[in-house]
């Protein structure tokens, strides 16, 4: 979906997405860039949060973005585990009884 809006639009696009367990649901990060060309050019970790930097260049009728962290893919099993762990902790975490 983001690179078809690269593809219409020939900018680049910064997808960011939260890290972290809320109620049911747990995300992931692996916020990214994507150069005009529909490049990833940056990925951020999953299920790590952190501060993440890109550079990107103005150009005539065209974006970029310079290369920058670019996180491996996790293996199916692995992103799983590290799914569970996170929103369990998360979980743990908001519903703990202040310790006294």
């Amino acid at each position: 979906m983001i690179a078809e809006r690269v593809a219409e639009c020939a900018v680049p696009i910064v997808y960011v997405n939260l890290c972290g367990g809320q109620d049911e649901l747990v995300f992931e990060g692996n916020s990214f860039v994507m150069d005009a060309k529909g490049t990833i050019v940056m990925r951020a970790p999953a299920y790590t949060e952190g501060l993440y930097g890109a550079q990107f260049e103005r150009r005539e009728f065209q974006g970029g973005a310079r290369r920058g962290h670019r996180g491996a893919g996790a293996r199916v099993d692995e992103s799983v585990y590290r799914a569970l762990v996170l929103g369990v902790r998360d979980y743990v975490q908001s519903t703990a009884l202040p310790a006294w």
